[in-house]
């Protein structure tokens, strides 16, 4: 069976949540990165776009067939690779998608670009990036319809992003979220019984992103703070470049991929499969 490849980037939220996936079930693939943002935002380049219509990463390409949505890719490498299953036993299916599902309603990147810490950042990222996306749709008038949907979804998130309410409307149910988990902890040592699922696979990388946010998601919450800290000495962890913090050196591995990598497009045919896409910008 050939290798998956991966289009990703380090830092982003859903790259990450693919590759401790990919590292939890031992799968070999090979790392394509692309750059989401300034000063290339690659991801809105006509190839890309092609790939994954909504120009976020990560995509998976394998045996010719395109998934452009990282959740999407969990469920086709956890049945396409069943040596590790990340649901579970059938009995768990329907309660580890529904941690799964809480997970993927919050909506990390208008938390993110809203922070105190990234709102003037945001804000001036998705005016380029509206800008890069209007020049690519005049110079490729066949994605023209590609180009104008991803330019009302950046001006749509990047308002919100800059609503204080909302953003923290956002934030007090995320931390709705954290007690329900942190209950639910207290008598199990996983999310979903007591093996590792899929629920905690996207919950370590939530986690994470909100502690690179500068937020406290563990402070008073015992049971989490365990959980979390059990799923950091898990090997994947490490594996899958998990953050905690924002690491100047990941993007500078990337451009150093970019410089010495002659073409990152596919060489073969793909077939794109059409599913939604809620994959975020990196960050």
């Amino acid at each position: 069976m050939p290798k998956p490849v991966l289009y990703h980037v380090p830092p982003s939220f859903y790259s990450q949540v693919v590759r401790l996936a990919l590292a939890e079930k031992g799968i070999d693939y090979e790392s394509r990165y692309v750059i989401p943002g300034p000063a290339s935002f690659e991801s809105y380049a006509p190839w890309y776009m092609r790939l994954n219509p909504g120009g976020t990463v990560p995509t998976l390409i394998h045996n010719g067939r395109v998934i452009p949505d990282s959740r999407d890719i969990l469920h086709y490498l956890d049945t396409r690779f069943p040596m590790t299953t990340l649901r579970g036993n059938c009995s768990t299916h329907i309660e580890v998608d529904r941690f799964v599902g809480r997970l993927y309603a919050v909506s990390f990147r208008e938390l993110s670009y809203g922070s105190p810490r990234l709102r003037k950042l945001g804000a001036f990222l998705n005016k380029k990036r509206v800008q890069n996306l209007q020049k690519r749709r005049a110079a490729s008038p066949d994605l023209s319809e590609t180009y104008s949907a991803k330019i009302s979804d950046i001006e749509a998130f990047s308002r919100k992003a800059q609503d204080h309410r909302h953003v923290e409307q956002v934030r007090l149910a995320v931390e709705r979220q954290l007690d329900q988990l942190n209950t639910g902890l207290a008598c199990s040592t996983h999310l979903v019984g007591e093996d590792y699922t899929m629920a905690d696979l996207v919950w370590t990388v939530g986690i994470a992103r909100l502690i690179m946010l500068g937020s406290k998601p563990l402070d008073n919450r015992t049971a989490l703070k365990d959980w979390y800290e059990r799923m950091r000495l898990r090997p994947s962890f490490t594996q899958a470049g998990i953050m905690e913090r924002f690491r100047p050196s990941a993007i500078l591995r990337v451009l150093w991929s970019k410089l010495t990598s002659r073409n990152s497009a596919p060489t073969q045919p793909c077939t794109s499969t059409n599913t939604r896409n809620d994959n975020s910008p990196a960050l």
